[in-house]
């Protein structure tokens, strides 16, 4: 009796002792797990592509950019923009363009970049993603967005 009592503390140490270094080499890797930890960048990049053939006559531009704020310049045919956003919470930019079909056509359209934070393992990773919308309809212009970046073709 006495000596299954011995095994029997024996394994909960050494099952407690394993555990103890599993904690250790996940910490390691991982970093504390703590609230104040956090991996997220400062800034998330955007990109806007301009695949049609009419320029996109940049309008104004408001909300979370990360600074130095952009520069507000037009977006021609076959060109592409690129926008850095605040990423240290969540946070919403816009880009309204002016899509000009013909001299007295066209369309507007906002472009919003949204950062959103994800929260894992106390670490906070931000998340990128597209809102458009069209002022005026119908308009001559599609859009696809993939992730970070927003097509018009």
């Amino acid at each position: 009796m006495n000596m299954d009592k011995e095994q029997l503390y024996g394994s909960k140490l050494g099952m407690i002792l394993v555990l103890f270094i599993l904690l250790v080499i996940a910490t390691s890797l991982l970093g504390p797990l703590n609230n104040s930890q956090s991996s997220t960048a400062s800034s998330l990049g955007f990109r806007i592509m301009n695949q049609t053939s009419y320029n996109m006559i940049a309008q104004a531009f408001w909300g979370e950019f990360e600074n130095p704020l952009p520069v507000l310049r037009d977006l021609p045919a076959k060109a592409e923009d690129h926008f850095q956003v605040q990423a240290d919470k969540t946070s919403i930019a816009t880009v309204r363009y002016r899509i000009y079909y013909e001299p007295a056509v066209y369309s507007t359209v906002n472009v919003q970049m949204i950062v959103t934070i994800i929260n894992l393992l106390g670490f906070k990773y931000p998340s990128g993603s597209f809102g458009v919308s069209f002022a005026d309809s119908p308009s001559l212009v599609s859009y696809g967005i993939n992730t970070t970046t927003c097509y018009f073709y």
